[in-house]
């Protein structure tokens, strides 16, 4: 074994060292160990929630971090490559939060020797000096996540004291319901909307959000700003699979109300967002939005389409998708440690 300086305590284990990222030579080795993890995790490569990266996001996401990056550590074997972890993504919420996340795989076969303690602990101590030197006003949080399948993953986290802050319930939809159509109230129309509207079904999607989620500071959404309209069109709009004939706008009168936007990834339909303004709840229009979207899935020769949601239904909208023919295929969770 060997240490680097990198971490304070590594496991006894003939060969084992940790390292930093060295770039473009390293990627192929670490695709390999997200490949070595697919099987025994369960990974679902038709979820929108997880996949198995290839050569070309894995270069996407790590390249420009730089070599040597100290947001990242590599574990080695013999010198191959069999696990890492990084802390590459943090960002503040509401009530004064600063979440840091922290995301790690090993190969399943060396597993259970420390080895992933020993990287969650790395973490946790990088994590820890850029919460001093980024966010010295904030209360801070360890966030990683984990799905149901992925049970060493879940038992390390349980141990270090990690709680489920959200759990999502990932459905796969079984059949495309025969139903087309649902009434909408009076006054209100399914029509597109353009470009100059993106800021409009930005705030749409906002204002669903506010009080929907438990008031625990450390589960807040982001507040809107500027900043955050412009992630919102990243994720939404200025993307390959970006598709506004999969969209469907509930409109009273010139104020949007309601919006289900969905997508095609490697022709596998994805129903990314569904949201309407806490005024219209209620009142059947996100599910006259979603049998639309569905039914333009199905007219694109679409036979698949998944969404996820809250698994614990506090607002309806797990009863809604079954309803719309959804079932439930795993959960994933999104969990939370504070620090200071």
């Amino acid at each position: 074994m060997r240490n680097d300086g990198y971490v304070s305590h590594i496991p006894d284990l003939h060969g084992l060292a940790f390292r930093r990222f060295r770039g473009e030579e390293d990627i192929p080795a670490l695709v390999a160990v997200h490949e070595g993890c697919r099987e025994w995790d369960q990974i679902d490569e038709e979820s929108p929630r997880e996949h198995t990266p290839d050569l070309q996001e894995l270069s996407a996401m790590y390249l420009h971090q730089g070599v040597n990056t100290p947001d990242m550590l590599i574990a080695t074997l013999d010198d191959q490559v069999i696990g890492y972890a990084h802390v590459f993504w943090r960002w503040e919420e509401g009530n004064q939060i600063y979440v840091f996340l922290h995301l790690g795989w090993i190969l399943p076969q060396w597993r259970g020797k420390g080895i992933g303690t020993t990287l969650l602990l790395w973490a946790q101590g990088r994590i820890r000096e850029l919460a001093e030197t980024e966010a010295p006003q904030y209360r801070w949080m360890f966030a990683t996540n984990v799905s149901s399948t992925e049970k060493e993953a879940r038992h390390l986290i349980d141990r270090a004291g990690y709680h489920a802050s959200v759990t999502l319930s990932d459905m796969k939809l079984r059949t495309f319901p025969e139903q087309q159509r649902s009434d909408l109230p009076e006054g209100v129309e399914i029509r597109p909307a353009l470009a100059e509207d993106y800021r409009a079904l930005y705030q749409v999607e906002k204002d669903a959000r506010i009080g929907t989620r438990s008031q625990e500071a450390d589960m807040q959404d982001t507040p809107e700003s500027e900043e955050d309209f412009q992630d919102w069109l990243k994720r939404n709009v200025y993307r390959e699979a970006f598709d506004p004939e999969l969209w469907r706008i509930a409109w009273y009168r010139d104020q949007p109300i309601s919006i289900v936007l969905g997508e095609v990834n490697n022709g596998i339909g994805n129903v990314r967002e569904v949201s309407t303004a806490r005024a219209w709840k209620r009142k059947g229009i996100a599910y006259a939005l979603l049998l639309e979207t569905l039914h333009a899935f199905k007219n694109k020769g679409i036979a698949k389409v998944r969404i996820f949601t809250d698994a614990e239904n506090k607002q309806g909208a797990r009863t809604l998708y079954e309803r719309a023919g959804f079932r439930e295929v795993k959960q994933h969770l999104l969990c939370r440690k504070s620090f200071q």
